[in-house]
């Protein structure tokens, strides 16, 4: 049944590989209860929420609508034992929604590489897909989830729209936070190949290339495990591993600091800077950006992981920046 009333405001938000509600105003109309579905406009196109929680409120004639994406439905369908062996994620995903207890309209798929197996007993499809767990299918094999209506998919890497963008001092509606707890700009490595015998490199150090764009080094002993096989190799093949290992930490990105910017469209909006940041209304959750740190003179990776938007005007809200691990849903 299509119900049509007036709607005073929709907003929806999601976060990455986890959370994805609205939130609904409209009049009052007795045909808007518990169960339906709305469609309505997100910044990927229309989606369907269930209702799960309506609440009148009689002085101002209007009601509260709470509904979750429908991808929820599945919280209600339940999973006996299931078993992907050896299996992409692709293929893990294909068993979840195949080893239901009753049929349902849900499909997924994923580019995600690598094989793994896990198995999921006595649980619903949601926690097998996207739960805390460390054999959920987001985290024993990883990825970005996008959902569309009645569609997960998972892609393996974050799609980067090579923008760069500069945030100012005291830019209003932008909250700023730079975490350096973990950066590392000079490692000592260190292996023990025979016990209790600690060996380091030659040169000691091996620095990083980002290393002048800080006040000073910051030194931290990398102690690398080695396989009994590595331990067996000439001392001059052990320290050209141990070069390599550290080179990898910095591909991986140790000598970079965490990063997180809140930005209020509503108030940044107000400015005369936003044109400058007008680009970032086209990202979809878990794309990257390019953020300037100015202090540091560095240009940082960034994944939209969170967004409120404005259905009846198309518009964003507020939204996340930042490198964090994705946070997984708990259900």
């Amino acid at each position: 049944e299509t119900v049509l009333t007036e709607v005073l405001s929709f907003e929806s938000e999601e976060e990455e590989n986890g959370i994805w509600f609205c939130e609904m105003t409209c009049q009052l109309d007795d045909r808007i209860e518990e169960g339906k579905i709305i469609k309505a406009p997100t910044p990927r196109g229309e989606q369907l929420f269930r209702i799960i929680k309506v609440k009148k409120s009689l002085p101002a004639m209007t009601l509260y609508v709470y509904g979750r994406h429908i991808t929820y439905d599945l919280l209600d369908n339940f999973i006996l034992n299931v078993r992907p062996t050896d299996k992409t994620q692709n293929n893990a995903l294909t068993d979840i929604l195949n080893g239901t207890e009753y049929v349902h309209p849900f499909t997924a798929q994923s580019d995600v590489p690598g094989i793994a197996t896990a198995n999921y007993v006595r649980m619903n499809p949601i926690q097998a897909i996207m739960g805390t767990q460390e054999n959920s299918a987001l985290n024993l094999w990883g990825g970005f989830l996008r959902r569309n209506n009645f569609q997960f998919k998972v892609l393996a890497t974050s799609p980067d729209k090579n923008y760069e963008v500069r945030f100012g001092k005291n830019l209003i509606g932008v909250d700023e936070e730079l975490d350096m707890t973990d950066v590392v700009t000079r490692l000592y490595p260190t292996v023990v190949i025979t016990e209790p015998v600690v060996t380091a490199l030659p040169e000691k150090y091996v620095d990083s290339p980002l290393i002048s764009n800080y006040p000073s080094p910051i030194i931290k002993e990398y102690r690398i495990p080695l396989t009994d096989d590595e331990k067996l190799l000439p001392i001059a093949d052990i320290y050209q591993l141990m070069r390599d290992r550290c080179a990898e930490q910095y591909t991986l990105k140790a000598d970079l600091p965490k990063s997180n910017y809140k930005i209020d469209f509503v108030e940044l909006r107000k400015t005369e800077q936003y044109k400058d940041f007008a680009v970032l209304e086209e990202l979809d959750i878990s794309d990257t950006v390019w953020v300037y740190a100015n202090p540091l003179n560095l240009n940082m990776s960034a994944r939209m992981i969170k967004y409120r938007h404005d259905g009846l005007h198309d518009r964003y809200l507020s939204m996340e920046l930042g490198n964090f691990k994705p946070k997984l849903t708990n259900q």
